[in-house]
């Protein structure tokens, strides 16, 4: 098995997070620069954690898992964590993942909702 790739600061892996797509990332807790979560506007708690592991068989891999408890999350749509060897392929793995869970919810539809312009919007600001 490869080696994974040392981390680099904390703030330069939440900036790579945060351009994955439409979920928002911090940290989990403030003292601990390798274990982020994600949000997303949808669902009030956060969804997604991805964290460097210490010690043990997985030591230096980022584990990711996603929150399943909402009641629309399926739990049947594939892997709802998992093993990478970066920080940034976790996060992807996990948006994935997360997409996956909530595709055909109205989870789905209320994103698809909130990433279109009304007329009035577009009025006042063309792109």
């Amino acid at each position: 098995m490869a080696k994974p790739a040392l981390a680099p600061d904390g703030e330069a892996l939440l900036d790579q997070l945060n351009r994955l797509g439409s979920l928002h990332w911090t940290h989990t807790w403030v003292a601990r620069a390798n274990d982020f979560a994600a949000a997303t506007p949808l669902v009030r708690e956060r969804v997604i954690r991805v964290q460097l592991m210490r010690g043990g068989d997985y030591d230096g891999l980022w584990h990711w898992s996603i929150i399943t408890e909402h009641d629309e999350v399926s739990r049947n749509a594939g892997p709802t964590n998992g093993y990478e060897m970066t920080c940034v392929e976790a996060g992807e793995q996990a948006e994935m993942a997360w997409i996956a869970a909530t595709k055909g919810t109205s989870l789905e539809r209320r994103q698809e909702l909130r990433n279109t312009r009304n007329a009035y919007a577009a009025a006042k600001d063309p792109e």
